[in-house]
């Protein structure tokens, strides 16, 4: 069990949405339970025809079950065996792979960890309250690279490091350069509107310095899947893609430009919310929305049709997704009749803040590891 609390996967046992994570990092919040669950045919719904229309109405309909703890983000990530379910032969391999305690990808962990602490030294939990001086100094301050060559000098026996971090280094100056315009755009006389396509690129600048590679609207086509007969079309914001393997994707982002409003209320009325909103920190309509987009893009998945990741950016908060299809799930919702065994289940990790030093070392290992699992797969 100890194993299964590090985010170690196990090929004989994989299913980790019922687990209890006790007294380790990857320890989650547990909330009131609920199913979800529809009734036989969904052919006489009015279902939008996009899916940035649709609401939290749908999900019961649609077999979805969302799962009422909040994960970390490498609990989250571990579910990606689930998704091989009908692989057998490539999940064994890959779960060996990515438990291997060998494995070069194993060992920049440390460095990694130390650049989103020392290098990258944010530690801010909105945008509003970064000073522009702070951004405009770490900014210089990433583009020499002597000043990587000292911070980084305990780790100068990692093979290929140099090669890596050079990437980096652009990476991160990219990142800063992005937040740098951004807060110079609030810290005006007169402050001026962040868009959802600025945090959009915020996030996707992030995301390359684990090598992960994105592609972002409006550099993405349209995504059309059918949905109890009726054709629905999708146009994510962000993709976790891999063009050198016919475009399959790992994740669909949906950003939106608005921080999760922290909800302060206390007694019966909190217990009231929690209980029809356990992952509280996702607006019900964005959750929707963003499942309907990964319905969209399902065909195209890493995995094939039984799962694929997802991420919810709220501004600068970043929520790990993972979606995960039964069987004959994706056969049945086409025509709209879904036996009552047969469902999808999604499953959120707690928000993280690329802003907060907390946030960018919860997200790394995660990130770091996706990006592994894309050479794999």
């Amino acid at each position: 069990m100890a194993n299964k609390e590090k985010g170690v996967v196990s090929s004989t046992s994989v299913t980790s949405v019922k687990r209890k994570f006790n007294n380790s990092e990857e320890e989650c919040v547990t909330h009131t339970n609920e199913t979800r669950r529809g009734s036989p045919s969904i052919m006489n719904l009015n279902i939008p025809s996009t899916s940035k229309d649709w609401s939290e109405e749908l999900l019961p309909h649609l077999h979805i079950e969302v799962e009422t703890e909040v994960f970390t983000p490498y609990v989250v990530f571990s579910s990606y065996p689930d998704f091989l379910e009908n692989q057998k032969n490539k999940r064994s391999e890959i779960i060996a792979m990515m438990n291997d305690p060998a494995s070069e990808r194993k060992v920049p962990f440390d460095c990694f960890n130390h650049i989103m602490e020392q290098i990258l030294n944010l530690d801010y939990e909105h945008i509003d309250h970064v000073p522009v001086c702070r951004v405009e100094k770490l900014y210089e301050n990433s583009k020499i690279w002597r000043d990587w060559e000292k911070e980084l000098s305990g780790f100068k026996t990692i093979k290929g490091l140099k090669e890596k971090c050079l990437r980096l280094q652009q990476n991160v100056t990219d990142f800063l350069w992005q937040l740098l315009y951004m807060v110079n755009r609030r810290q005006h006389p007169e402050r001026e509107e962040l868009s959802e396509g600025m945090f959009q690129e915020l996030f996707m600048r992030f995301a390359r310095m684990f090598e992960l590679g994105l592609v972002g609207a409006p550099n993405v086509g349209c995504y059309n899947c059918v949905v109890g007969g009726k054709e629905i079309s999708s146009v994510p914001d962000a993709l976790v893609i891999d063009p050198c393997k016919k475009n399959t994707v790992l994740a669909v982002v949906k950003v939106t430009k608005t921080y999760n409003k922290e909800i302060d209320l206390r007694g019966e009325m909190w217990k009231f919310i929690k209980v029809q909103n356990p992952i509280e920190h996702v607006d019900n309509n964005l959750k929707c929305q963003h499942i309907g987009d990964i319905l969209s893009v399902l065909q195209c998945s890493l995995f094939g049709p039984n799962g694929m990741y997802g991420f919810v950016v709220q501004a600068t908060e970043v929520t790990v997704v993972a979606f995960a299809t039964d069987k004959n799930y994706t056969t049945y919702i086409k025509t709209g009749h879904i036996a009552e065994q047969d469902c999808a289940t999604v499953k959120y990790s707690e928000k993280c803040n690329i802003l907060s030093k907390k946030g960018r070392l919860k997200l790394a290992r995660t990130f770091l590891d996706m990006a592994a699992l894309m050479k794999y797969l």
